[in-house]
Parts: structure tokens; C-alpha cells; sequence
């Protein structure tokens, strides 16, 4: 299938920057990586920099680290800048009112914010696991 074929992709690149990570961290320079990749020294430098920083967003405890940064562009806009302002806007179901709010920032909040909680039209705000 094709998502497959995506995913073998993807799964091949995130080696490939994790093999400059690697190289990287062992002293190599921008240049040498390049050259042992068979690419532009700007298409290394930028893909070492990409990977540090999904890596640091990985390791972050801070939600706003780790939503896309539309998202966090609006809660800013909007004036959200605490973990609690944003909970208690989603609990009272009001994030969706904020202009450029839309669905997809929505399931990055609950992903971040209110793990093991999903807000589904007409029904509301329902617990989709069990919170130790």
C-alpha cells in the first residue's frame, strides 16, 4: 500500500538524519557530512538543526514545546500562556470560539493538555481512558 511505502520512507530518512546526529556528535563537520551523504552542506546543517529540535520537543515536559506552532501562535494570540488557562478553556469547551481555532489545534490540546480526553460535536467532552 501506499502508507506503507510513506512510512518505509520516512522510517529510511530518520535514519539518515539520526546517522548525521551521530556524526555530528562525534566531531564531524557540516562539511564532512555532506560529502559522506552526497548532499548540500545547507540541506545538513538544516536537517541536523530539524532533528535537535523534534528531539528536544520530544524530551520537553512543557505542552507548549510540543504542539505545532500554529497552535501555539493562536493560544498566545489568545492570550493562553499558562497550562491551566488552556484547561480551563478546553473544559469549558471554549477553545473552539477563538477565531482560527479549529479542529485539528483542538486534538493538538487534548494530545498535549488533557491526555485521555475528546471532544466530539453534539456530545461534548467524554474521557477516553483510564487516568491513573
Amino acid at each position: 500500500m501506499i502508507v506503507d511505502v510513506i512510512d518505509r520512507e520516512r522510517k529510511l530518512l530518520r535514519q539518515r538524519d539520526e546517522a548525521m546526529m551521530a556524526l555530528r556528535a562525534a566531531g564531524k563537520s557540516y562539511a564532512d557530512i555532506a560529502r559522506e551523504f552526497g548532499m548540500s552542506l545547507e540541506n545538513v546543517r538544516k536537517r541536523i538543526q530539524y532533528t535537535q529540535r523534534q528531539q528536544q520537543m520530544e524530551r520537553s515536559t512543557n505542552p507548549f514545546e510540543k504542539i505545532l506552532p500554529t497552535t501555539a501562535r493562536i493560544l498566545k494570540l489568545s492570550e493562553l500562556n499558562t497550562v491551566q488557562q488552556v484547561v480551563e478553556r478546553y473544559f469549558a469547551q471554549e477553545l473552539l470560539t477563538i477565531h482560527g481555532f479549529g479542529f485539528k489545534a483542538l486534538r493538538d490540546v487534548e494530545k498535549h493538555f488533557v491526555p485521555g480526553y475528546r471532544y466530539q460535536r453534539g456530545i461534548g467532552i467524554t474521557q477516553t481512558t483510564t487516568l491513573a
